[in-house]
């Protein structure tokens, strides 16, 4: 850390700052998209699949249930009544209801088939569907059969007519059951595969959310720590820094030492404002070192002016002195000059 500049350290914090948030982001796009597969599983296949059988299966029992019930009007419990006007109308409307209940049925059947027909499937669920299209399709010839005798009994006016195709009918629904009965197994194992592959696509979907809820919070967790010792590591490189350089200039101030230097290692702003620190010092040393030389060259040449004038005054002392001895000197010539004058005239007179 301590080779790396400040910008460097505070670009690398925030550059794992954002690798810890990408982390987490891609974990969460991955769970999400997870679930997402899970549920289109669900609601794109298995629900509709769910459905057209069901609707298959729900078409068959009420056809079934209309066809039960009329076959269990039986017209020869009535062969004692003498007018039998009454029972044929009553028997048209009641195979009238059975062939509109049995229509609807059929055409929610045929649709709910060509649905699920038109679904992808997997294998087991193909190789079942291939057991179901052949006995569907017994199904729909015998069922076009059983129609034809409804319509007929829903026309029926006559009292023996309607006896002879109610036996008719009755043979043939018997025939017609055995149909459904073959195809509704079919139909339950199919339904029971799909909701079990919904159930499974579902279970495997919470499973990855739990997985992916548990890799976020580690995810989170190691890129917590990983920045936080990364900010500790960056805080305590430029703290350290910041306190060699105010230490220094603490001694600096306390002790007017300024051949004190500030010691940090490193190659980053604060060791280059340590290194500017330092040469300041030196500066000003340097400054101050020539201010005492220049102080002390001074103090020489004082002490040479001092010497000098002493010596002048050593002189010009010795002068007064020889000036005074002169004097007195020229005094006493004068004096002697007087007294020869002096004789000198005495002699003449």
């Amino acid at each position: 850390m301590k080779h790396l500049s400040v910008r460097l350290k505070l670009y690398f914090l925030v550059c794992c700052s954002a690798a810890a948030l990408v982390m987490v982001a891609v974990c969460g796009w991955w769970s999400i998209q997870t679930l997402s597969e899970a549920l289109d599983i669900i609601g794109d296949r298995r629900l509709p699949a769910v459905t057209a059988l069901t609707s298959m299966h729900t078409a068959r029992l009420e056809s079934a249930k209309a066809m039960q019930d009329a076959l269990a009007f039986r017209p020869d419990q009535y062969n004692d009544v003498p007018v039998k006007d009454d029972l044929i109308t009553e028997v048209r409307w009641l195979f009238g209801e059975t062939l509109a209940l049995a229509e609807q049925a059929n055409t929610e059947g045929e649709s709910a088939f060509a649905a699920y027909d038109a679904l992808p499937k997997s294998d087991e669920e193909q190789e079942l569907w291939a057991q179901v299209s052949p006995v569907w399709q017994d199904y729909l010839s015998i069922d076009a059969r059983q129609m034809e005798l409804t319509k007929a009994l829903t026309r029926v006016t006559d009292w023996e007519f309607l006896i002879s195709d109610y036996s008719v009918f009755a043979s043939n629904t018997v025939q017609w059951s055995a149909v459904v009965d073959q195809l509704t197994p079919l139909l339950k194992e199919l339904s029971t595969l799909n909701i079990d592959s919904a159930q499974a696509a579902q279970q495997a979907g919470e499973v990855m959310v739990t997985r992916t809820r548990a890799l976020m919070l580690v995810i989170i967790s190691v890129a917590l720590l990983i920045v936080c010792a990364l900010g500790m590591l960056v805080a305590r490189s430029i703290i350290t820094s910041l306190l060699a350089i105010r230490t220094a200039i603490a001694r600096v101030s306390d002790s007017n030492d300024f051949t004190l230097r500030a010691e940090l290692g490193g190659r980053d702003e604060l060791a280059q404002t340590v290194t500017a620190f330092n040469l300041l010092l030196e500066n000003v040393q340097g400054s101050l070192q020539a201010v005492v030389t220049s102080t002390e060259t001074v103090n020489n040449a004082a002490d040479q002016v001092l010497s000098v004038s002493r010596e002048v005054s050593e002189s010009a002392s010795k002068q007064r002195e020889s000036a005074s001895a002169m004097s007195v000197v020229s005094e006493q010539l004068v004096a002697s000059i007087g007294r020869i004058a002096n004789n000198c005239v005495f002699r003449r007179a």
